[in-house]
């Protein structure tokens, strides 16, 4: 399902809205075989690719400010603190999917891949950073000997989501008649985003490693110009 509302640009400013909701499901990544030859069931599941939620929003403005603007309309001023515009990329995307397994090594089924028991309730704890549990992982156990978990190919618990912000301001020097010089700022901010997008391993058992290796925060700023 796809929604979109815009603003034409009007007045100085543009704003289009575009949410995204999906669902995508396969037996295996492109290019790979399926995980669970002997039960195809196990491996039909959420495709590794899949995010429920997808919001873009994007914003153009012209600053109020220069000739034909409501401020500083005129005067040396005007010319030099007027044509700036700041356009905006906001993006938030929901986790993927998790796949939870188990020692294939107990399921003694070579080129099949276990997964785990659940045993209880999958809970999301939100813990970020290393040695912190993004999701409760006492709800998952090993298999009986020789046996398939109750579990399949990513039924676990959903990952963590992502947000990025971007933004540009730039301004337009009229050289001559049609000619236009550039000046632009842009930065790239990532208010919360994971390092790796899965933990490397989320294995049930004793000592299960459940953990995202988060980065808080981090951007990047650039600037440059053009004729």
């Amino acid at each position: 399902m796809q929604l979109k509302v815009d603003r034409r640009f009007r007045n100085g400013l543009m704003i289009t809205n575009s949410y995204t909701f999906s669902r995508s499901k396969d037996f295996t990544n492109e290019n790979t075989g399926i995980g669970t030859p002997i039960d195809f069931s196990k491996s039909w599941g959420l495709s590794n690719f899949n995010r429920t939620h997808n919001y873009v929003l994007t914003t153009i403005y012209d600053l109020p400010v220069g000739p034909g603007k409501h401020w500083l309309s005129s005067g040396a001023a005007s010319r030099i603190l007027g044509g700036w515009q700041l356009s905006t990329l906001f993006v938030a995307q929901s986790g993927l999917p998790l796949s939870v397994t188990a020692s294939g090594t107990l399921l003694n089924t070579p080129g099949t891949t276990a997964y785990a028991d659940l045993v209880g309730t999958q809970t999301i704890l939100g813990g970020r950073g290393p040695g912190i549990n993004y999701f409760d992982p006492s709800v998952y156990a090993q298999p009986a000997l020789a046996t398939q978990g109750n579990m399949s190919r990513n039924t676990g618990p959903e990952g963590p989501g992502f947000w990025q912000l971007d933004a540009a301001l730039f301004k337009r020097f009229q050289i001559t008649g049609s000619r236009y010089a550039e000046f632009r700022v842009d930065a790239f901010l990532r208010l919360l985003a994971p390092s790796s997008q899965l933990p490397a391993k989320r294995r049930a058992g004793p000592k299960p490693a459940l953990r995202f290796l988060l980065k808080a925060g981090s951007w990047k700023l650039k600037a440059g110009s053009c004729f």
